[in-house]
């Protein structure tokens, strides 16, 4: 024993045994190009608005004295908050067959005034992220080499041809995947928002579209950085500035806040809401970039 200890006292002793400090750093600085695979990535966030055409809030805000022939709106009013339990008393009322009587329009003018207190703070916080109450204003695009920020608004007229918004990003889509072997979208919480997203606005708009990457558990085709950051918990804490102070990602202290899209929309200032969604891309592929090594 006395003999063994001896010979093991040193650990920078010299033999055929002891390990080459060296070479294992040489290998070290090696190894990430060994296990870390390279992909072609690009990156991928809308922004989005409620629709001028609300059709929702204007059945909960529509006057049925102008018009108490129109029992459909009765309906859908009442159909509507009963799925959705906004309005237990919704359930509690008959949609009549025929003309409505004086009382039913008064119940009805009831149901308005409790539908449009509790509906409307409700809508102006979430209609534009819900794929039938929202319009897509804009897609930025980003890969390594270039960005592009997809727009289609009307000055004149006001308002978004999202179909051609739409169209043009699935034209690029098209192209970057049959071009780009080894290719994967990157985007922050797109697995529950921004793809789903895209896919049911351009079945609304009548659009051809492609499946987009949407499994969990896997950033082959799609890294979800929210996802990844966040070990696939939906729930998990962290949104895009949360993270980016994690990680000490700048952003442009500049641009507008998510929740001004809205009023830049109004005043007709796309050039705000495409600064915005460019400072996201930018912001999103840092963090892409900062914790790609969590997924080899």
């Amino acid at each position: 024993m006395g003999e063994f200890a001896e010979q093991n006292t040193s650990p920078c002793g010299e033999g055929e045994n002891m390990i080459d400090k060296k070479l294992i750093e040489e290998k070290m600085d090696a190894l990430p190009k060994i296990t870390l695979r390279r992909y072609e990535y690009m990156v991928v966030d809308i922004e989005t608005i409620p629709q001028e055409l609300d059709f929702a809030l204007d059945v909960c805000t529509t006057s049925f004295d102008e018009d108490p022939d129109t029992l459909a709106r009765y309906e859908f009013i009442t159909n509507y908050f009963q799925e959705r339990r906004w309005d237990s008393k919704a359930a509690k009322i008959k949609v009549p067959k025929k003309k409505a009587t004086p009382e039913e329009i008064e119940e009805i003018k009831k149901l308005n005034e409790a539908a449009e207190n509790d509906y409307t703070n409700l809508v102006k916080a979430t209609k534009a992220l819900e794929p039938s109450l929202c319009k897509i204003c804009c897609i930025g695009l980003k890969t390594a080499k270039w960005t592009e920020l997809i727009t289609a608004y009307d000055k004149d007229k006001r308002i978004t041809d999202e179909a051609a918004v739409l169209k043009r990003f699935w034209k690029i889509a098209l192209a970057v995947i049959t071009l780009q072997s080894n290719f994967r979208y990157v985007t922050f919480n797109g697995l529950d928002f921004d793809f789903p997203m895209l896919e049911i606005r351009s079945s609304i708009n009548d659009t051809y579209f492609l499946n987009l990457p949407k499994r969990r558990y896997t950033t082959d085709k799609h890294y979800d950085v929210r996802m990844v950051l966040s070990n696939w918990n939906k729930f998990g804490i962290g949104n895009q500035d949360f993270w980016c102070n994690v990680y000490g990602v700048k952003g442009n202290p500049d641009v507008i806040k998510g929740d001004e899209i809205q009023k830049a929309y109004l005043e007709g200032d796309i050039e705000a809401i495409k600064a915005h969604c460019e400072d996201d891309l930018n912001r999103t592929e840092q963090l892409y970039i900062k914790s790609s090594g969590l997924c080899k």
